[in-house]
């Protein structure tokens, strides 16, 4: 799945993927704040994985998290992001696999 982030946070694209994944159509996250649908637990590495991504264009941060899908389980996703400039406009683009098997008994 692809993921476009705007520098305050908000989802502005996903690809058409996130659907077979998590359950949503693309557009119905868009607006979102990235961290309003993770786990509790996971937002604090996330929100910080995020920071630290966006005030460094040479870094890329490898981050494991639960998402919640849209039937109110949740998915463990892991994602790679990297800064991404639009004109003076600064974001993330961020790669995400589900890895939810790897983490049953």
């Amino acid at each position: 799945m692809v993921t476009v982030i705007s520098a305050d946070g908000s989802i502005v694209y996903n690809s058409p993927s996130l659907e077979t994944v998590l359950g949503y159509l693309p557009e119905e996250l868009e607006g979102a704040n990235v961290l309003a649908h993770m786990h509790e637990d996971d937002q604090g590495a996330v929100g910080e994985a995020i920071a630290n991504t966006l005030t460094d264009d040479s870094n890329s941060e490898l981050v494991e998290f639960r998402f919640r899908h849209k039937d109110g389980s949740y998915r463990y996703c892991q994602a790679v992001a990297r800064q991404w400039k639009i004109g003076s406009e600064v974001g993330l683009l961020v790669n995400k696999r589900d890895v939810t098997i790897q983490h049953q008994g």
